[in-house]
Order: structure tokens, then C-alpha cells, then sequence
């Protein structure tokens, strides 16, 4: 944390330098890496001129997401170790365009990370630039990953949390992981860990999404239906999840955790019998609103269970 008037005044100084070079449009955010995080906010950036869309917004909504962004990184600052905030050094950093150095700052509390990978992201400033980076480079692989399903009945119960499964977890029959789902990397392996006892569970956020079959491939959309869809219901996303698994492996499962439940309890479609690869889409950076939620899931039909590997 910040300590000593002179300090924070200069932070201060710092916050209100930053949003006047984002009003007069003169501020420059450089890319140093692929951290999903800075993308996120380069890409708001980047949209900072595009008018409200609704009379309740104000006039350009991307500007006031992205000073509202970083007055809240300023609120909780300290200064890395490689950098300080006397008067002079600030007042340099501020004032000249030509000057080399950069004021490092990082989040005292809890860390400021990225959505994606979970790594520490710091905020470098100098004159009319500022740097969203992390130390280390982004795995970008929990954003399009791919997980392996079978429905061998195609009777498939859906729901974001079906009943019953959580006392299976607390049984230790299914398991999510350890993984910290508050980033991609956690999420990406509480679905890993989830195929394993062939249940398809991935992280939507709070959006409610139709559930879509296309008959003519048998394609499987979570989210968006298209053309050719046909709508087959709608999962409730109270625990911001979507889950899939056969009626018969549901039933085992239930089975094996000495788990009564009953029929009216849970929500059944028909899908074509087989295996299905299901991706995840994570649109994080793609749009102003999307964070660590994905932006729908997607299924492409391999074949019967038998015929693939």
C-alpha cells in the first residue's frame, strides 16, 4: 500500500495525469505481451470513441469503462520495487515526452492478474503511455480447449448443476479439481477433470443460454442457436455453469453414491447417440462486456462411440 502524504499525493497526481491524456485522447496504450487482460483493456481503448448505444449510458461508454477501470487499479496501488514516487521523478515522468523511465506500479492487495492465465499483471506509466504487462507470458490455451463426450443413449440430462451431483462431488465420485475458477486456467481444468467421468461442464457466467441441435450433423450449440437449429430448451445458470451427461451415466452415478432423486427432478433432451467434441469459445477481448465467461460452446458430432478412438 501506498504510505506517506508526499506518495500518495503523487499517485494522485499520476491518476488525474492518466485521465486527462484518456479525455484530450492523447493517452497511448502499448502492447508488450498477449496477456488477455491487456487485450481487454487495449480493446476498450481502442472503442473509446463509439457512442452510447442506450439513453441510460453515458456519451461514450467505452471511455468511461476504461477510466473507471483504472481509477479502480490507482485505489489499491503500491510501487514495485524498482521505482519510487518522489516529487521529481514523478514530476519528470509527467512532464517530458523524451524521458526513458517508467513509474512500475502493481496491485498491493491480492494482485491485479490476468483473466486468462492467473498471472500478475502490473501497470507501467510515462508521460502519455501507459503498459498492462505481465512477468511472465500468457497461456492462451484456456480459451479454446476442447472436451470429449459420450452419449451413448443420447437421452443427455442438462441443467447447470444437475440434481444430485453435488453430493456426488462431496462424495468424492466426480470431482471438479483444485484449480482456482476465478481464471480461464481454473475453469479449463474443473472441465477437464469433469470429462473424466464423461460429463460435459463448462463456465458460461450468469447468461441463461438455449440450449441447440441441428439435425442435419447433428451439431450441438450452447449459447447462439444459427441455421438449421432447432431450440431444445434452456439451462438456468444461477451457478453460472452448463452441464451435459447421458441419462444412463447420470443414472450409474447416481447409483454408485447411493444418491435417490427423482424423474421430475432433472431436465432430459434427445440428441443423435455418439460422441461429441464440444469447444469451449472464450470471447474475452473480443467485446467490451466479456470477461472470464466463455461466449458460447459449440459441438461438433465425431461418430458413433464404437468407430472413434
Amino acid at each position: 500500500m501506498i504510505t506517506g502524504e508526499s506518495s500518495y499525493a503523487n499517485l494522485k497526481k499520476l491518476q488525474a495525469h492518466i485521465v486527462s491524456k484518456i479525455k484530450d485522447r492523447s493517452l497511448r496504450v502499448l502492447s508488450v505481451d498477449e496477456h488477455q487482460t491487456a487485450t481487454y483493456f487495449r480493446g476498450v481503448y481502442d472503442k473509446i470513441d463509439e457512442p452510447r448505444k442506450y439513453p441510460w449510458q453515458d456519451e461514450f461508454p467505452n471511455e468511461s469503462r476504461f477510466i473507471d477501470l483504472l481509477e479502480n487499479y490507482f485505489e489499491r496501488m503500491s510501487v514495485s520495487d524498482d521505482a519510487t514516487l518522489e516529487d521529481d521523478y514523478v514530476n519528470e515522468v509527467m512532464t517530458s515526452k523524451d524521458t526513458p523511465r517508467f513509474i512500475v506500479l502493481r496491485h498491493s492487495f491480492g494482485d491485479f492478474k490476468c483473466f486468462c492465465c492467473g498471472a500478475n499483471i502490473y501497470l507501467a506509466i510515462r508521460h502519455d503511455s501507459i503498459v498492462f504487462m505481465g512477468l511472465d507470458k500468457c497461456d492462451t490455451s484456456h480459451m479454446y480447449y476442447t472436451i470429449d463426450v459420450d452419449f451413448p443413449t443420447g437421452e443427455v440430462v442438462y441443467d447447470d448443476m444437475p440434481a444430485g451431483l453435488h453430493k456426488l462431488e462431496e462424495k468424492g465420485i466426480i470431482s471438479k479439481g483444485n484449480g482456482n475458477v476465478n481464471y480461464l486456467s481454473g475453469t479449463h481444468k474443473a472441465s477437464t477433470e469433469m470429462a473424466k467421468s464423461n460429463i460435459l461442464f463448462m463456465f458460461v457466467g450468469n447468461t441463461c443460454p438455449g440450449l441447440h441441435f441441428r439435425k442435419s450433423d447433428s451439431a450441438i450449440t450452447i449459447g447462439d442457436g444459427g441455421k438449421g437449429f432447432t431450440n431444445l430448451g434452456t439451462f438456468c445458470t444461477d451457478l453460472w455453469w452448463v452441464t451435459m451427461l447421458d441419462k444412463e451415466v447420470y443414472l450409474k452415478l447416481l447409483k454408485k453414491g447411493r444418491i435417490k432423486v427423482k424423474e421430475s427432478a432433472y431436465k432430459v433432451v434427445k440428441v443423435k447417440p455418439g460422441r461429441y467434441r464440444f469447444t469451449a469459445c472464450y470471447g474475452m477481448g473480443d467485446k467490451p462486456d466479456d470477461y472470464n465467461y466463455t461466449e458460447y460452446v459449440r459441438a461438433e458430432y465425431l461418430g458413433p462411440i464404437d468407430t472413434v478412438s
